[in-house]
């Protein structure tokens, strides 16, 4: 995409834009910003951030033998420290961005997911029902280029390909994202209690899905819904109030949060930006219904492998509420699926032998589509 910054561990691209990101425009326009937990592209530096405290890769840190100190209790703690003693001035204002290590898997580990203590006791009676496509058949009708070798396939092994193993995987998985849950509504309370709820845009949302044993795969980074789907929950006190506490089926991606973070705080979005103010969708009763006619639909997206790596697949793909498009560029193959007869993406119309022409010519204009699509995310 635009940001030009495959390598996580170069991000040089990312970082020669620094001026246009939205951490130093909050910053340049009076913000008091604050980052706790995972930042990985590259690393911190005291310019970028107010204050920081950058830390991930792990669940409890190797010299902690006792398991005392939990990843997503630091988080917890360096959240608070900021709200309590770091964000300035009574009215000064503050952006704080809590970046959470969990649920993410501990890489190198035979458990993966280690949860806090407080959580060890959650879903122990529960036996987790899996998904429909969490089977052998599913992933034989995975592209023929993919193969055991595949880092998604190989994590599937370590983590579900045995029925004892995939629950407790599942529950440590879960225990870690309820973990999480706990640690936000601590931070909400501590807003709360700062009188600051009426004043405070509240955004929770992630980067990516999750497959868990979907296809035959484990972890993210392929087009499935399972993957490219994310939550997104949004407090804003200018919400209309008929529309609290109610959905939105609207694409919204991860480029729209900057410029509705921006444009929140009065700040001018700038050009590079690629993204949409969100509010528009639910800021005025009127104009939220406008702006629902008018929103994009469809997106394109992107998975562009790792470097030298035959076990990350490059994939795009253009998405509506209807049909996927997914074109693997490596292989020159193509997927498409009907997404309100197929939820689970298992028949593939543009190889399964089932294309008649009425098919052809919808895949025809996908391909148009798609290409305008990724020529315009550059």
């Amino acid at each position: 995409a635009r940001h030009q910054t495959i390598d996580i561990d170069d991000p040089v691209p990312f970082h020669k834009h620094w001026n246009d990101t939205l951490f130093a425009k909050l910053k340049d326009n009076g913000y008091v910003t604050g980052m706790v937990g995972k930042w990985q592209p590259g690393f911190a530096t005291d310019d970028m951030f107010s204050h920081y405290s950058q830390y991930y890769g792990y669940h409890y840190e190797e010299d902690d033998v006792e398991r005392k100190d939990h990843i997503t209790d630091q988080n917890e703690r360096d959240a608070l420290d900021f709200l309590q003693n770091r964000r300035g001035n009574a009215g000064e204002p503050f952006a704080l961005f809590v970046n959470f290590f969990a649920p993410h898997h501990h890489d190198g580990t035979e458990e993966q997911y280690y949860p806090q203590k407080s959580t060890e006791h959650l879903y122990n009676d529960e036996n987790i029902t899996f998904g429909p496509t969490c089977t052998e058949e599913a992933w034989e009708k995975m592209p023929p280029f993919f193969d055991e070798g595949n880092d998604a396939r190989i994590r599937w092994r370590d983590r579900f390909d045995e029925p004892s193993k995939a629950q407790r995987m599942i529950k440590n998985y879960f225990r870690l994202i309820s973990g999480v849950d706990m640690t936000c509504g601590k931070i909400l309370e501590e807003i709360e209690k700062q009188n600051l709820t009426d004043d405070t845009l509240i955004i929770f949302t992630t980067d990516n899905g999750y497959y868990l044993g979907e296809h035959g795969l484990a972890d993210k980074w392929y087009a499935h819904q399972e993957s490219i789907k994310v939550p997104l929950i949004i407090k804003d006190p200018r919400m209309n109030k008929d529309l609290i506490g109610t959905r939105n089926d609207k694409f919204t991606l991860s480029i729209d949060l900057a410029p509705t973070m921006l444009q929140a705080a009065g700040i001018d979005v700038p050009d590079r930006m690629q993204g949409t103010d969100m509010s528009q969708l639910y800021q005025f009763k009127e104009s939220g219904a406008n702006a629902n006619e008018a929103w994009r639909r469809s997106f394109y997206y992107e998975y562009p492998g790792i470097i030298n790596n035959r076990h990350h697949i490059p994939v795009q793909a253009l998405v509506q509420k209807d049909f996927k498009y997914i074109y693997w560029p490596g292989k020159d193959y193509e997927e498409l699926f009907h997404l309100p007869t197929d939820h689970y993406e298992e028949r593939d119309l543009a190889w399964n032998g089932t294309m008649n022409e009425t098919i052809a010519v919808i895949l025809e204009d996908l391909r148009d589509t798609f290409k305008k699509a990724q020529e315009a995310a550059f």
